[in-house]
């Protein structure tokens, strides 16, 4: 029985083999230096046949070497297995230069496979690792002999060297080592003044590469992308990234128990960074709203024919790629008689190498008050394209409404007069003859008519209505005031907003909770001072914390705030202060409140 089972899991196994899809790939170092020996693997997940291998004549090498391997898991009651050939070739270089490895191919079950072509970057230089400080003794030696020798740097590299003002483009902080990396103590990224940055995901665990550089060949690894957009023309000096580094490195060679290492640490810092920023071309359409990138628009009525008091939903929506997190909202004009409420919005973007991808919806409620037939205008979307360096226009249809006229419309003849039964019965009584007797009038009662009560009365109700209808107009002229209506509720958003944040601190949600402090603090300025967002950058809000006499003190607790929140995603040290960061995000925008 036992041996029965066993042969049915080999089946099985064997079957697994067979049915999963057939891989042939090529594992090399793209970057080899002179004299170099490395190795040239060329792999298949299946038992293969007729293998042939491209001309290596380029190189010196000697090959192949045949081997297999294959491994089994047994995960919650499922098998899994990995099968692999290798045909495997020790190369050696013949001279400097860029080389390309043609495609292998190999038949499995009557099919031929084949790899990619691979290109090998071949430059002059030492042996990668090679450690030749033979320095002994305190750390502090080690570490300017690592400095100088260029063993470990760390570089911010630009993806472009001139953009447009709200052009994206991305910044890459990235550590090159020729020595055994540990790990950081300390990293202190660019505050990216006069720049909207966002940052872009990244593995957790930084993933070393062999890298080109000035002729040598470095373990290079990313540390940290940032999607910029600037926010102001000109030349943009970007901050140099400062990192501690720990690194293992030889202390003492001539050691009887052989080579003896330490970690040490390792102060490094980048150069300063020069970015030119090319403002926007003139003649601007009157509907461009800051947008710069590639994007498509559409706008849509769910529907155009209903009755006075119903509701129809406008949606607008944007995609593409670009800063669409900075695009202002579109100008609908909408028919007086049409009530509007706020739009909502609702944004799926991703940051990524090639911008901000993603689209932006939003959705505007209108109700008809009146019927009849009304026009909405064309709507226009305008943005401008870096690549082609124009702006570009587009519009929607135009919207022709169809209102009927409902019961509760409002517009039917005010004229119009009712009658009830009782009514109809008294029409004949209303009209009798005067007595001609004389008799006695007898007071009935008491009565309020023509009394003083009732002028006081009267006076009073004209004097509360005077009092209303004033109140009523100021409340009118100053909700048709943005700024001012954006003004009064700055502070109420802000705290939603630190409400929200508080619950990703007790659920200790470290991204959205950052994230959130930062659109309180970023929003509450915004509103409060009345600064677009495409133009709110740290340096236009101290220019006008400075114009409205704002203190130092609450100045640089402000500022302060937004590089806790920036650095505390990287750096270790702020991953303990959230509460604090959210104590002082609170006291800082109530001491605005008072202050401005």
């Amino acid at each position: 029985m036992k041996k029965t089972i066993l042969f049915i899991i080999i089946c099985l196994q064997s079957f697994s083999i067979w049915s999963q899809e057939v891989k042939f790939v090529t594992r090399v170092n793209q970057v080899v230096e002179l004299n170099e020996q490395f190795r040239l693997t060329f792999a298949v997940n299946a038992q293969g046949s007729a293998f042939k291998a491209p001309d290596l004549s380029t190189f010196n090498y000697s090959g192949p070497s045949t081997s297999t391997s294959s491994s089994y898991q047994f995960i919650n009651g499922k098998t899994t297995q990995n099968f692999e050939n290798s045909y495997v070739y020790f190369m050696m270089p013949k001279k400097t230069g860029k080389f390309t490895i043609g495609s292998a191919q190999i038949t499995v079950d009557g099919k031929v496979y084949k790899t990619e072509p691979v290109t090998i970057e071949v430059v002059s230089g030492s042996t990668a690792g090679n450690n030749n400080n033979s320095n002994s003794g305190n750390s502090n030696q080690t570490n300017t002999s690592t400095t100088e020798t260029g063993d470990v740097f760390v570089t911010l590299n630009l993806s472009k060297n001139s953009v447009y003002q709200g052009e994206h483009l991305v910044a890459s902080v990235q550590i090159y080592t020729r020595e055994t990396l540990r790990g950081f103590n300390d990293i202190k990224l660019p505050s990216y003044q006069g720049f909207w940055s966002q940052e872009i995901p990244t593995a957790n665990n930084i993933q070393l590469q062999r890298a080109n550089y000035n002729g040598k060949v470095y373990d290079m690894g990313v540390i940290h992308k940032s999607l910029l957009f600037p926010q102001q023309s000109g030349t943009i000096n970007i901050e140099p990234v400062q990192i501690e580094a720990i690194v293992r490195k030889v202390i003492d060679r001539r050691s009887i128990w052989g080579a003896v290492y330490d970690d040490v640490i390792v102060k490094l810092k980048s150069q300063v960074k020069n970015l030119i920023v090319k403002p926007l071309p003139e003649g601007k359409p009157a509907s461009f709203n800051g947008a710069v990138g590639n994007f498509e628009f559409s706008a849509k009525f769910d529907k155009t024919e209903l009755k006075a008091n119903d509701a129809a939903k406008l949606t607008i929506s944007i995609s593409g790629s670009g800063n669409l997190k900075l695009i202002d909202p579109l100008k609908v004009n909408f028919p007086p008689d049409f009530e509007v409420y706020d739009p909502q919005v609702n944004s799926n973007i991703k940051n990524t190498v090639d911008g901000a991808k993603g689209s932006t919806t939003i959705e505007y409620v209108v109700i008809p008050r009146v019927g009849g037939e009304f026009t909405i205008p064309a709507i226009e979307f305008s943005y401008f394209d870096p690549q082609k360096g124009i702006y570009v226009t587009k519009k929607s249809e135009e919207f022709h409404f169809k209102i009927e006229k409902s019961d509760e419309d409002g517009t039917g003849n005010q004229n119009a007069v009712s009658f009830t039964k009782k009514d109809i019965q008294l029409m004949g009584n209303d009209i009798r003859h005067i007595k001609e007797n004389q008799f006695e009038l007898v007071k009935s009662g008491n009565t309020f008519f023509g009394t003083l009560n009732f002028y006081f009365a009267y006076i009073l109700i004209l004097f509360v209505f005077g009092i209303v209808f004033v109140l009523k107009r100021k409340q009118i002229k100053q909700n048709s005031d943005i700024v001012s209506v954006k003004n009064r509720k700055a502070h109420k958003i802000s705290e939603k907003r630190l409400k929200l944040a508080k619950k990703y601190l007790e659920e200790n949600k470290k991204e959205p909770f950052y994230d959130e402090i930062l659109r309180a603090m970023w929003g509450y300025v915004s509103d409060k001072l009345n600064i677009p967002p495409s133009q709110l950058t740290r340096d236009t809000i101290l220019d006008t914390f400075s114009t409205k006499k704002v203190s130092n003190e609450l100045s640089s607790k402000f500022i302060s705030v937004l590089d806790a929140c920036e650095y505390a995603k990287y750096a270790p040290a702020g991953q303990a202060d959230m509460q604090a960061v959210y104590k002082n995000a609170g006291d800082t925008i109530q001491g605005m409140e008072q202050f401005i």
